[in-house]
């Protein structure tokens, strides 16, 4: 049975990450993960690729990324390793360099 992004995020959540510089910003909390998750990215030129999940939030996910995402861009998300789980449409919002590539945060796009 796929398992449906809500059902993700829901089942990843763990301790709200208490490091959270930006929680004063942000409409809802971001919870650590409980379990390591990657998850597969479909960009709208149809490139693929894997990336390791931060983070979650009711309406959104972290995520680490090799490639930079440009805000506002539209992209697929999965749990890898599904490939007969549909893309959920997400949106980028914001891409910040750090060490080994870019530190992604993107929303649930309906």
């Amino acid at each position: 049975m796929p398992m449906s992004m809500q059902r993700l995020i829901s089942s990843l959540k763990g301790l709200p990450n208490v490091e959270d510089h930006y929680l004063s910003k942000r409409v809802e909390p971001r919870f650590a993960l409980r379990a390591k998750a990657t998850l597969d990215v479909q960009r709208s030129n149809g490139e693929v690729f894997s990336v390791s999940a931060l983070d979650v939030s009711d309406s959104g996910v972290g995520f680490l990324c090799r490639r930079a995402l440009e805000p506002q861009e539209r992209i697929g998300l999965r749990l890898a390793y599904h490939d007969e789980q549909e893309y959920e449409p997400f949106e980028v919002r914001r891409g910040t360099p750090t060490v080994g590539g870019y530190k992604i945060g993107a929303v649930v796009n309906e």
